[in-house]
């Protein structure tokens, strides 16, 4: 902004450095782009007579269930929990401090 670097930015040094900033720029042609090129064709099908196809009932299979196996034991035992008391806390007595120390009026100079 400031031209003659004198420190200070006087009104044409102002109005030139915003005259500067409205310029056109100049851009670069703008880009053509070709229109996608698509290639067809007719699918190829072939036509046959069917695979085999065998038709029956499945083969199952028939049977009673095996008995269910269960097993029994005794119920489990559960003991009370364990609980430990201790002493209560003890404290010291409370701290006694001085009384608060008296000063006496200062001496007058006469």
């Amino acid at each position: 902004l400031d031209r003659n670097h004198d420190g200070n930015v006087s009104r044409a040094e102002f109005e030139a450095a915003m005259a500067q900033g409205q310029q056109q720029g100049s851009y670069a042609a703008p880009t053509t782009y070709a229109a996608p090129s698509y290639t067809t064709g007719a699918p190829t099908v072939t036509y046959g007579a069917p695979q085999g196809v065998t038709y029956g009932a499945p083969t199952m299979t028939y049977g009673a269930a095996a008995p269910a196996q269960y097993s029994y034991a005794s119920p489990p035992t559960y003991a009370a929990p364990t609980t430990t008391y201790a002493a209560p806390a003890t404290y010291a007595a409370p701290a006694t401090y001085a009384a608060p120390t008296t000063y006496a009026a200062p001496s007058t100079y006469a």
